[in-house]
């Protein structure tokens, strides 16, 4: 290879480099650009009830899988925005509106949520522990699976909150699987079941040797999902047949007995919307 050509290919091999260096610094800095714009954008609407962008920003955010720790969103309006994944660790959302907003997984650590509109908002398995909820309405909020550990729920309102299935809980003893509650109008207070009944059978299987999940899974199912319980009161076993429903579920009218129970309740991590209520 001659002088000339050994140049040349030098020069190709810098270039090469040199172009390859700036593709990547560019796939670096771009993102990096927009994600400042997208931090810009919520510092501008701190306080500010509607702001132009703010949902867009944050979505963008946690599409990045950026932390939102101590973001200021109080009084922001942002209902439907997906904030699913999303780690807003002691987030201030006080009297955010967050309606039919999508917080699935979300990480709500310690997060203020006092006042906060959450009509038809999905806070499937949420973390929410020690977060404040003071003054919440749970008006068809999805709360299964949620962490509520130490959360404060002072005067929040459970009483219109929906949910699909039997409409019982249940406990368990040495002895076996018996219900503890009997939600008012759900297809087992239709049916008949009452509190205290042991269940020996749920779907012509014995329910000792069912999985915990799949017990949760047979009690809160979709509608029409049909199941199968036998049960013994009094010594005396009686089937009967259940239809999942959507049903009210309410706080109101527990004794101490139940509540007493509901704590050794396997599956109560399952059905947190009462924990705090009940003291678990």
């Amino acid at each position: 290879m001659s002088r000339r050509e050994k140049r040349v290919e030098k020069k190709i091999v810098i270039g090469t480099i040199t172009l390859v260096t700036t593709v990547i610094g560019i796939c670096l800095i771009v993102p990096q650009i927009r994600i400042n714009r997208h931090k810009q954008v919520l510092k501008d609407c701190v306080n500010k009830t509607f702001c132009p962008g703010r949902i867009t920003a944050i979505e963008n955010l946690v599409k990045a899988s950026l932390p939102l720790d101590n973001i200021n969103l109080k009084a922001a309006h942002l209902s439907t925005v997906n904030l699913s994944f999303a780690k807003m660790e002691a987030a201030n959302l006080t009297s955010a509106d967050l309606s039919k907003a999508n917080l699935n997984n979300a990480r709500l650590v310690n997060a203020d949520l006092s006042n906060v509109i959450l009509k038809g908002a999905k806070l499937k398995r949420a973390n929410l522990s020690g977060a404040k909820l003071h003054n919440v309405k749970f008006e068809g909020v999805d709360l299964s699976g949620a962490k509520l550990d130490g959360a404060s729920l002072e005067k929040a309102d459970f009483r219109s909150v929906e949910k699909t299935g039997l409409g019982l809980t249940i406990y368990k003893k040495k002895s076996g699987y018996y219900v503890n509650i009997v939600y008012k109008d759900s297809p087992a207070e239709i049916a008949g079941i009452k509190e205290k009944d042991k269940i020996i059978f749920l779907n012509e299987q014995k329910i000792k040797h069912i999985n915990p999940f799949e017990i949760y899974e047979y009690i809160f199912n979709k509608p029409g999902y049909k199941v199968s319980l036998t049960i013994s009161r009094d010594g005396i076993k009686q089937d009967y047949q259940l239809t999942s429903e959507v049903f009210t579920m309410s706080v109101l009218g527990l004794n101490t007995e139940q509540i007493k129970l509901a704590r050794n309740w396997e599956k109560a991590d399952y059905d947190p919307l009462f924990r705090k209520e009940l003291g678990l």
